[in-house]
């Protein structure tokens, strides 16, 4: 395993106060300008989602565009796992035992001031944003059943589990309201409809 997913595993254990309970086989990939690893533990994704590395790193600066947040010296590691490892992590790191489609863990712990204000920067101008884990048993099948891409689901969820590691959440009507026009502008930016209002699966009421 390399380095980096190592570091990437020890950051979201520190962050929750375990440990991880096994090490992943994986292929790591990064995209040109450093910002996302992409480690890709379940094979299946490379058949079902070539492109994921890229499609990951668009999620990835979406998501900062939209919080204004520089992309320069940031990195984000990103899982891509099947319905066992996830449902293994959400046991571990939220004691769910359920598979969920995307888990992410923050390296800061920032949150807005107020319900419906933005949390603020991160605290320091470079280095990891915390780690994002994607399953895609889940993903699909959500994506299946609401007749969308594959591939642009993914890029919703990735880019809504950046937000997190931003200190954006969901947990009162306000601050859902400024997660989702952050994403939905975020979304339309790349082309992309509003997948609140076309009632998604997977979306940010369920994670």
């Amino acid at each position: 395993m390399s380095q980096a997913v190592t570091a990437g595993l020890e950051r979201a254990a520190a962050v929750s106060g375990r440990a991880p309970d096994r090490e992943p086989d994986h292929d790591a990939k990064v995209t040109e300008d450093g910002l996302v690893e992409l480690v890709i533990e379940d094979a299946a994704w490379h058949a079902a989602l070539p492109d994921i590395t890229t499609v990951a790193g668009v999620a990835v600066r979406a998501a900062l565009a939209g919080a204004d947040v520089s992309t320069a010296g940031r990195e984000i590691t990103v899982l891509a796992c099947d319905d066992t490892r996830i449902a293994e992590l959400n046991a571990t790191f939220r004691g769910k035992t359920a598979p969920t489609n995307v888990l992410s863990w923050p390296t800061f712990d920032l949150a807005p001031g107020a319900p419906g204000g933005r949390p603020p920067q991160p605290p320091v101008a470079e280095g990891p944003l915390g780690d994002i884990a994607i399953a895609l048993g889940t993903t699909a099948r959500e994506a299946e059943n609401a007749g969308i891409a594959l591939k642009d689901h993914c890029l919703h969820l990735i880019l809504h589990a950046t937000l997190h590691l931003l200190g954006y959440d969901h947990q009162t009507d306000t601050d859902a309201a400024l997660m989702e026009r952050i994403e939905t502008d975020a979304l339309a930016s790349l082309g992309l409809p509003d997948p609140y209002d076309r009632g998604e699966a997977g979306t940010a009421r369920r994670d």
